[in-house]
């Protein structure tokens, strides 16, 4: 299982056209073969933080996801809308049950 957790700070003048991507991505994201779990949501204490969690099979499942057009052009939207670089953590694990 392969679980990436991360956020990115939004310039706020590009929230909402971050936030309107951000909806197609995950509900595309959500009916990939591999997919477990994929979230994107606004933190409570920085609202212009994009927090970011996925949860997929295996590796390959998590790579064929990255190179979806739609999951590039959104990287590229993100990234170009940030305050600083994006922060990504990637773990591999197995379920406790």
């Amino acid at each position: 299982m392969i679980i990436i957790h991360g956020w990115a700070d939004i310039e706020p003048a590009q929230r909402d056209r971050v936030a309107e991507a951000a909806v197609a991505l995950e509900a595309k994201s959500l009916t990939e073969p591999g997919n477990i779990h994929y979230g994107l949501a606004w933190s409570v204490e920085r609202p212009n933080r994009l927090c970011l969690i996925e949860v997929w099979t295996d590796a390959a499942a998590h790579r064929t996801h990255s190179e979806e057009p739609n999951v590039r052009a959104f990287s590229q939207l993100a990234s170009e809308s940030c305050v600083e670089p994006p922060t990504f953590h990637r773990y591999e694990g197995q379920p406790d049950s």
